[in-house]
């Protein structure tokens, strides 16, 4: 046989045997760690915010525990897939009802058709807000708490400031404060150690 055909062969038969791995995997998990209490919920939606169809994950054990939020951080880096690990959120959800949400242009509510210039901070937190209120009215309930991360803590920080009457509490998770301050000094960490270093390459690679 032809030295090359068994190698595409091989090749071939690796990445089905993967394929195969990966969905019974998928199928294991998914049945594992179903949700199997009577009033529990694991829900994958598209809802509309801003007039725009973006989605959100819900899950937890009890639909009348309270609600919380996660804003994932970025600008675009989306940890629905966290959540659908089942694993990260697997003590949480005892307690908490827990929503991720894939922001405007992130995730599965990417859409290429999205207006540049809709892409603000002020359109994100009117996004948050109305997601909050959609939870509210779903959940019946008046407040909701909100988690954000990184760079979701711009947003989660100026929605809590704005709306304050429907948060019970805001947690900053790698929260920005001062994001001009912070590359300040960041990069001057990099010029000392460049120089501590004594690498002349490094140090004008800085520059």
């Amino acid at each position: 046989m032809n030295i090359f055909l068994v190698i595409i062969i091989s090749i071939t038969g690796f990445f089905l045997f993967l394929y195969i791995g990966l969905l019974l995997y998928k199928t294991y998990l998914r049945y594992s760690t179903r949700i199997k209490t009577s009033n529990g919920i694991s829900s994958l939606e598209e809802i509309t915010l801003g007039d725009l169809k973006q989605w959100i994950f819900i899950r937890g054990k009890n639909q009348t525990n309270p609600i919380l939020l996660f804003l994932h951080g970025g600008p675009g880096a989306p940890l629905l897939g966290m959540s659908s690990s089942r694993k990260y959120d697997a003590e949480l959800i005892k307690h908490f009802t827990i929503v991720h949400w894939d922001q405007r242009g992130a995730g599965k509510s990417f859409n290429s058709d999205i207006p540049v210039d809709s892409m603000t901070l002020d359109r994100f937190v009117e996004d948050c807000n109305e997601l909050i209120d959609y939870l509210r009215n779903r959940f019946l309930t008046q407040k909701i708490f909100l988690v954000a991360h990184s760079g979701g803590t711009v947003i989660g920080i100026k929605t809590a400031k704005r709306y304050p009457e429907k948060i019970h509490a805001y947690v900053g998770v790698a929260q920005v404060i001062h994001e001009f301050e912070q590359q300040k000094v960041s990069y001057n960490f990099i010029v000392e150690e460049a120089k501590k270093s004594g690498d002349v390459k490094r140090q004008n690679a800085i520059k």
